[in-house]
């Protein structure tokens, strides 16, 4: 294996491009190591979702209250770390970062399975959150430093289609981890025996961690330089000199100057994750409540419906990215996304007509597959858009807008639901209008800010050349 990641990538020209090197062997072995890391954490976040009604039955928590530990316990303190963690990874060993932070997001994890009350759960929750608010500054800005400008956006695709089909691997295996957790009881100590199969859940979703924290502390990276190079905007609004220290104000003047192609991109995608938060919370539990689904039944559902998308949705990506770049050239990133949360947003629309779990994972698959093409196109709109040295915060940043708004959406959907109980499909009909609500706006924000993608992605490209 070779020794060091791929020289960190910088704008180019089409001519330069195609005589870049190819990626080295570490480049993606360091790739596989992170879409790994990143269904790691979505191991837990299931668990909790699967498990939601054994712990609202023996918790005695409302929905709301459920919403809560859903929704604003896992974003509270993620929205204030996201921005400190991005600054960090922007200055400091990246491997050493994100090993602190799974170490913290599991033992919270832990800490969720020994919870006795709502308070407890919810503090829990929230360390959680900490936690993985340092996946998204480091997978996103370290994929530009391992991958030239010509495999960026294999990368970019291969990670993205890689964590959606595992993480269909991940919810199936959620739905068994009951199963499994009850199994292996009787050789278990004898304090965690008489423990309830939600908390053995939670305790066996860490089992990995350790392996991981090694993993992320002996990647092949170089390591970070002291201080990184100013960075220019291309406005000039920002004066500089090549190689002199960095000012950490350069962040908000360059934001400031592209505040239309790069405040509407945030915008349309918080939006629509508002959306994917609802209905990715309530639509398990709508599952069980509504049609007396098991976990097991779910898990292997949603498992089955993300896997089976994310295959045709990577072919439907891959034909559909050829078509849309003759028509609309470097703003392509941003149109596949207001046209796929658009797609999604009507599947979801149609959710009230289920009869079944199997239709209505049917809809859900159809859902999954339409938001493939943007889920794709995500990453790359927003490194496009962000100058290598603010790259980390600007991922950051939306990660915190990522959170923060849509952390609001699973208690919303719960007290709604609350209003509703006397209807046996009040759960879904609140889930389907919240979600699709703000998947269908969130295209149409997208949509509005395509207009200002293109002059964005020169002025980034042209940051990179004056650093």
């Amino acid at each position: 294996m070779a020794s060091r990641l791929a020289p960190a990538a910088t704008a180019t020209s089409p001519t330069a491009a195609s005589h870049e090197p190819d990626a080295t062997t570490a480049s993606w072995y360091g790739l596989a190591v992170l879409i790994l890391l990143g269904l790691f954490a979505v191991l837990d976040r299931q668990v909790f979702v699967l498990q939601a009604e054994a712990i609202r039955t023996q918790l005695a928590l409302s929905d709301f209250q459920l919403g809560l530990l859903q929704g604003l316990g896992v974003s509270l303190f993620a929205a204030v770390a996201g921005y400190p963690i991005g600054w960090l990874v922007d200055r400091h060993d990246r491997r050493q970062v994100l090993a602190v932070c799974v170490l913290v997001w599991s033992l919270a994890v832990v800490a969720c399975g020994l919870a006795q009350n709502f308070m407890q759960l919810f503090l829990a929750s929230a360390m959680v959150g900490a936690g993985e608010a340092g996946l998204l500054p480091v997978i996103f800005a370290l994929i530009p430093e391992m991958f030239r400008s010509h495999q960026r956006q294999l990368a970019n695709s291969l990670n993205m289609v890689a964590s959606r089909v595992g993480v269909g691997l991940v919810i199936a295996l959620c739905g068994y981890l009951t199963v499994l957790a009850d199994a292996a009881r009787p050789w278990l100590p004898e304090a965690l025996q008489a423990m309830d199969t939600w908390r053995l859940s939670f305790f066996a979703a860490v089992l990995p961690a350790p392996l991981f924290i090694v993993l992320l502390l002996t990647l092949p990276v170089r390591a970070r330089a002291k201080k990184a190079p100013l960075v220019a905007v291309a406005t000039g609004a920002v004066n500089h000199t090549p190689g002199s220290n960095p000012a950490r104000s350069d962040l908000w003047p360059y934001l400031r100057a592209n505040i239309a192609g790069i405040g509407g991109l945030l915008l349309g995608l918080t939006v629509a994750i508002f959306g994917f938060a609802a209905i990715g919370v309530w639509l398990p539990v709508a599952a069980m409540r509504q049609f007396g689904a098991t976990p097991t039944q779910v898990g292997a559902a949603l498992g089955t419906a993300t896997f089976i998308s994310a295959g045709i949705g990577l072919v439907l990506t891959v034909y559909g990215m050829r078509w849309l770049t003759s028509r609309f050239g470097v703003r392509v990133p941003i149109v596949a996304l207001a046209a796929s949360f658009a797609l999604g947003g009507m599947a979801i629309a149609l959710l009230p007509l289920a009869t079944s779990t199997d239709t209505l994972f049917l809809l859900y698959g159809v859902h999954l597959t339409a938001v493939m093409m943007g889920i794709m196109a995500y990453p790359t709109a927003l490194q496009d858009v962000a100058p290598a040295a603010l790259r980390s915060r600007i991922f950051a940043i939306s990660g915190v807008l990522g959170i923060a708004l849509p952390s609001a959406a699973p208690p919303i959907v719960g007290a709604l639901s609350d209003l509703f109980k006397h209807r046996p499909d009040g759960l879904l009909l609140v889930t389907v209008a919240v979600g699709s609500g703000a998947l269908l706006l969130g295209a149409a924000v997208l949509a509005w800010t395509a207009r200002h993608h293109a002059s964005v992605v020169q002025a980034a490209a042209e940051a990179d050349r004056n650093a």
